[in-house]
């Protein structure tokens, strides 16, 4: 786990990656968006995560 100081460092170099190779940056927060679905799923709390965001949300 990052420090939050860390997790900020992390964005803003994200952010700077991004003005420079934007398709390359929105493959990596799909990458980081599938990684923590994998999480969830393995902690065993997806289906409860997922009915949670479409009650808030709506379903996609």
């Amino acid at each position: 786990m990052n420090t939050f100081k860390e997790s900020i460092e992390i964005i803003q170099e994200m952010q700077e990656h991004f003005k420079k190779r934007p398709d390359a940056t929105f493959k990596i927060i799909l990458d980081m968006l599938k990684k923590a679905l994998e999480i969830l799923e393995k902690l065993g709390i997806l289906e409860e995560w997922t009915k949670i965001m479409d009650e808030k949300y709506g379903k996609i």
